[in-house]
């Protein structure tokens, strides 16, 4: 008898088990996850606009309202200059961060700031895609932290006072910069460098303190500094890689059916995505440019940018030092794939295929620049 109330006991128990591993299997199905997105980009820049924010809604409505990602303005929720650590510990879900800002710890991907390697921002996030599925070393430098994409800034060009045609109209030119590779770029193309704040570099220009300023066209219309620059340089000295990186412990412990909402989107998809609007943003504030602030576009021919190339190698030769500092094997090969995948993206054909591959994957979401 005894036997038999100890034997349908545990029959109780054990149902009760099952029944609370039930409601709480449903709990967790039916529980709404919320994250955090914090990068150096305001909640307005074209890519989080027009990218970003249009996917977090995207997520949103396919989990029914489940999976929430709210997007905060940088120096908000983290510190610009801590964004990298505060993603990997945990501190903010996803993020975009600027690995040049941190070379010791992204020694390869830092290499995607180095210069003259990329005609478009579009071809500099492919190429440091590829670079990314090929090499294990640079997949290491992300391990606490995927990415989720490889974004970049547009190339950065000259806007000046002064036509500028070749290196002799460069040699001593007071050049406001905004970091201090670019001190070392502008000193190798004979430049004058003068570090600058972003918010400084209208009155510098104004005041003649500098000549010319160097920045990514998108900065020219909201710094103003069109209005007293009226020569753009283009001439694509560098660019700068912000890739978009996520909290790997966050993501593994999202539901199933939401992880796989997020997950849906690939690496590629999402580099597809927001380098587009890069350029899109770019071309319609180049336009504006010329149409409101009546600028000249004067175009570096080729023969002369390979001038250039030859003065900025050191750079180069400084970079292979940073990486075998750092432990990074072979960085003469890396070098050397780098530019091997940069020239196959400088191809605008090539950008628009790789961009055609995640149509049906994007669905509402897919643009194409200078797609037929």
């Amino acid at each position: 008898m005894r036997k038999g109330k100890k034997f349908s006991k545990l029959i109780a128990l054990s149902l009760s088990a099952v029944l609370l591993l039930g409601v709480s299997a449903v709990q967790a199905a039916d529980r709404k996850v919320e994250w955090n997105f914090v990068s150096m980009m305001m909640n307005t820049h074209p890519v989080v606009a027009n990218a970003m924010i249009p996917l977090f809604e995207k997520f949103k409505k396919e989990s029914n309202g489940k999976f929430e990602i709210t997007v905060y303005n940088p120096e908000t929720l983290l510190p610009t200059a801590e964004l990298h650590q505060g993603i990997q510990r945990g501190l903010a879900d996803i993020g975009c961060i600027t690995p040049s800002r941190y070379p010791n710890d992204y020694p390869i991907a830092t290499l995607g700031d180095y210069p003259l390697l990329f005609q478009t921002a579009r071809a500099a996030s492919y190429t440091m895609w590829a670079m990314y599925e090929n090499n294990p070393q640079l997949q290491k430098e992300f391990s606490k932290a995927p990415p989720v994409a490889f974004t970049s800034s547009t190339p950065l060009d000259l806007v000046s006072t002064k036509p500028i045609h070749n290196l002799a109209d460069l040699k001593g030119l007071r050049v406001g910069v905004l970091d201090s590779s670019s001190v070392k770029l502008i000193q190798l193309l004979g430049g004058v460098p003068i570090l600058l704040n972003l918010s400084d570099m209208y009155i510098s220009l104004q005041r003649g303190m500098v000549k010319a300023v160097m920045s990514p066209i998108p900065t020219y219309r909201s710094t103003k500094v069109c209005e007293v620059g009226k020569y753009v340089i283009k001439c694509n000295l560098k660019c700068s890689i912000t890739p978009t990186i996520i909290n790997p412990t966050a993501h593994d412990s999202l539901p199933p059916d939401i992880k796989a909402i997020l997950d849906k989107i690939t690496l590629g998809a999402n580099i597809a995505l927001q380098s587009n609007w890069v350029e899109i943003s770019t071309d319609k504030d180049l336009k504006w440019l010329i149409k409101n602030n009546g600028i000249k576009i004067i175009e570096i021919t080729p023969e002369e940018i390979n001038r250039w190339h030859k003065l900025v190698e050191p750079m180069y030769a400084d970079w292979i030092k940073l990486a075998q500092k750092n432990g990074v094997k072979n960085p003469e090969k890396i070098l050397a794939d780098m530019r091997s995948y940069a020239k196959k993206y400088n191809n605008v054909e090539n950008q628009i295929a790789e961009t055609a591959k995640y149509k049906e994957l994007l669905g509402d979401l897919y643009v194409n620049f200078k797609e037929n």
